[in-house]
């Protein structure tokens, strides 16, 4: 995986693009979230116009997952509301694409080397807001009550050999760690609700996207309202945290300022 680092890409601030790849989708609009020109892996902010449809089907040779931000998509006989995520298999036929009051959505695909699958796999569609939070799991490097009780998780799937992930975090109001972070893993992120403290970056709020290379250190990190994240990395996420000097402060005047 070769795509740049990305640090608090607004999605308001960016420019919308005609998107007709390989000739397909056409009226749809795009930016470009990031991309690597080796193998193709791309994620797009697309949208529809309200009454926007392809009738054609379409198979990719790539997996892509989708998620619905706003708006309304119908797919292959299914209709999906605003956080409805899919995971669509590579060789996968879909058809019947259409919106009666437009979409945003999230398109992420896989690599187009080597990564295509005989036709057949199932669509899967997930109404993330069915799926419990949970406290999040042990990784390599940060124990369950590391994590504590003010951190939530939705796993939404993960690979069963490579431990690649999709998944939602959830922060409660006032979390914080002073500490930097590091993981072997590239990930992919996105703030869908509150506010975030992250480091020397400084704050964000809902609509931010970054994309970190494997072993980036990032911190300190800390929330006042409460955070949701939309997250994704190629294998199982680990942990390797270090300190800085200045980070409790940081997060002191962050939570103070309210």
């Amino acid at each position: 995986m070769s795509r740049g680092h990305v640090e608090f890409l607004r999605f308001d601030e960016l420019p919308r693009l005609a998107w007709l790849p390989q000739g397909r989708f056409a009226g749809l609009r795009a930016s470009s979230l990031s991309c690597d020109d080796r193998t193709g892996a791309e994620t797009l902010l697309v949208e529809a116009c309200p009454l926007w449809r392809w009738s054609e089907p379409v198979s990719c040779s790539f997996d892509v997952e989708l998620f619905v931000l706003e708006g309304e998509l119908s797919m292959d006989g299914r209709v999906l509301g605003a956080d409805r995520y899919v995971f669509w298999p590579a060789g996968r036929e879909c058809g019947g694409w259409s919106t009666r009051i437009g979409a945003r959505v999230l398109w992420m695909s896989g690599d187009e080397i080597g990564s295509a699958q005989p036709a057949g796999g199932e669509l899967q569609v997930i109404d993330v807001n069915t799926r419990p939070w949970s406290l999040s799991p042990a990784f390599e490097g940060r124990s369950v009550e590391e994590a504590g009780p003010d951190l939530g998780v939705r796993i939404l799937r993960e690979h069963p050999q490579t431990g690649a992930y999709t998944l939602m975090t959830r922060h409660a109001p006032g979390w914080f760690d002073a500490r930097l972070e590091a993981h072997d893993t590239w990930e992919e992120l996105i703030l869908l609700e509150g506010d975030y403290l992250m480091g020397e970056s400084g704050a964000i709020v809902a609509g931010t996207y970054i994309f970190r290379p494997g072993s980036r250190p990032h911190g300190p990190q800390a929330t006042r309202r409460g955070a949701v994240w939309f997250c994704r990395g190629e294998k199982r996420i680990d942990f390797r945290f270090s300190t800085t000097s200045w980070a409790d402060e940081q997060v002191a005047t962050y939570l103070r300022d309210r």
